[in-house]
């Protein structure tokens, strides 16, 4: 369902801003738990026959360690690396995000990475999908969860 979901801000994204086949980057905070990033890097997994372009997961930011390189690769990396590969490069962020907060809000911690990554290519487009807090489908989602925890049995 979070595919689906992520799936629809992400054609709605292109819809809006006339993309064809833009690169795909799958983003959330970064997390220090593996599980979550696993997560991430699923629904990216499960995008990838959705679209045309390249799909890649990222994370704004990681904890230093190495024992968080899970994280990798972070949204900076990616950014870079894919204005290098082509003359005009239109990427759509696809913020696995609930609320803006000071990290997906308009000039949080990811509107500052992705200005500065625009200052440094200039042949880089970057178009952000809604928040998936805002997909109505979320709230059925949620009451659909609710509803089976109440009827689990405890473990």
């Amino acid at each position: 369902i979070i595919v689906q979901m992520m799936n629809d801000l992400i054609r709605q994204c292109m819809i809006r801003n006339h993309l064809n086949s833009p690169s795909l980057v799958v983003l959330d905070h970064g997390s220090p738990i593996k599980d979550v990033t696993e997560v991430r890097n699923r629904v990216a997994q499960n995008l990838v026959a959705h679209f045309s372009g390249s799909v890649t997961p990222a994370s704004m930011e990681r904890r230093k360690g190495d024992e968080y390189l899970f994280n990798e690769p972070l949204l900076t990396s990616v950014l870079e690396t894919l204005s290098q590969e082509k003359t005009i490069c239109q990427v759509v962020l696809s913020m696995l995000f609930f609320s803006p907060g000071r990290h997906a809000g308009e000039d949080g911690d990811i509107a500052q990475i992705c200005q500065k990554a625009k200052e440094k290519n200039p042949n880089l487009e970057i178009y952000r999908t809604e928040l998936l807090g805002a997909h109505p489908g979320l709230i059925d989602l949620l009451h659909q969860r609710y509803k089976e925890a109440i009827l689990a049995k405890p473990l």
